[in-house]
């Protein structure tokens, strides 16, 4: 499994390939009021959406205008774990 993080704002996103599920996720983690940060998931199978395709993980990065690096980006774009 890969496991990176970016930080957009107050906001720092989680994102990777897990191979034992064989799927990419994306994760929101914004402070809470109680001290916990609140994690929201967009892609990936916790979604409810199914697992995530390569495709959904790209779509979100744009959406949300997450700064990927470049090799992160071709292989995503080329559906290749990294």
């Amino acid at each position: 499994m890969s496991r990176y993080h970016v930080q957009v704002g107050d906001a720092t996103f989680a994102y990777g390939y897990d191979k034992p599920q064989d799927e990419y996720f994306l994760q929101r983690h914004t402070p809470g009021q109680d001290g916990y940060p609140q994690v929201e998931d967009l892609v990936g199978s916790y979604t409810g959406n199914g697992y995530g395709t390569a495709g959904e993980l790209l779509a979100a990065v744009a959406q949300h205008a997450i700064p990927l690096p470049e090799e992160h980006l071709t292989l995503i774009g080329l559906d290749l774990p990294f």
